[in-house]
């Protein structure tokens, strides 16, 4: 008899380098209690790492991967996770515009070994598109499972998300829960934040989580995707070749 999935509890969030209420920030954070969160516009500038690092303490994470150099994105985990490996990749810049990057975690999760990516996708379509082989390669580096999060500039049906949707399960559109649109946080009319999920694993539930002072803390809000490990799609082909 097959044991019952255990609940991997994975957050994208676009933290807009600390900019806003970080007490807000943490409040969110900690209520959603994810086992990974992956950020985008992680502190870049002044005593960035000392910033980065105390932000994760306050709720109650460690950085698992994360650098400036690679585009502000940043991957923090909790006790439950495991960390086996991190990467962070850069992808090709182009002058007067944001240096983009991948940040990529190895992880175990009752007894699962699978990689979890965090990407912050360009405002430009172009580049969007040119950097689409470089992070499915990041993340799908180690052979097996993989949830890339992120920021993806860009609503369901563009060729960037279709290339992500096609490839991998769109959280939200295969298990909605919560609400769908992330960006703005005030005035939410975009769905532009995603979690992307293997076919090897089922998703429990995705979207926009409920708590008060979302408004306040960034200007996007945040994705939550719940992910069942170790249950009846856990031993699935590992994604599609779309």
């Amino acid at each position: 008899m097959t044991a019952p999935a255990s609940e991997l509890r994975v957050m994208s969030y676009n933290v807009q380098s600390l900019r806003m209420s970080v007490d807000a920030l943490v409040d969110v954070i900690i209520d959603c209690r994810p086992d990974v969160v992956c950020l985008q516009e992680a502190p870049r500038f002044l005593m960035w790492r000392r910033r980065l690092n105390a932000f994760a303490g306050l709720c109650g994470l460690q950085i698992a991967a994360g650098h400036r150099r690679a585009g502000a994105v940043a991957v923090l985990v909790g006790p439950r996770v495991t960390v086996l490996d991190a990467a962070e990749t850069r992808l090709r810049w182009r002058i007067g515009r944001h240096r983009r990057g991948v940040a990529t975690v190895l992880l175990e999760f009752d007894g699962q070994r699978l990689a979890v990516s965090s990407v912050h996708m360009s405002l430009y379509a172009d580049e969007r598109v040119a950097h689409l082989t470089a992070v499915i390669a990041a993340a799908e580096r180690h052979g097996g499972a993989v949830v890339i999060a992120g920021d993806i500039n860009e609503q369901p049906g563009g060729a960037t998300w279709h290339r992500f949707a096609g490839r991998y399960q769109d959280a939200y559109a295969v298990a909605p829960d919560g609400e769908e649109l992330t960006f703005s946080a005030t005035q939410p009319r975009r769905r532009i934040d995603a979690v992307f999920v293997d076919h090897a694993l089922a998703v429990l539930g995705c979207g926009v989580p409920a708590h008060p002072r979302i408004p306040e803390a960034s200007d996007h809000r945040p994705v939550l995707g719940r992910i069942a490990i170790g249950g009846r799609n856990s031993t699935g082909p590992t994604n599609s070749t779309g």
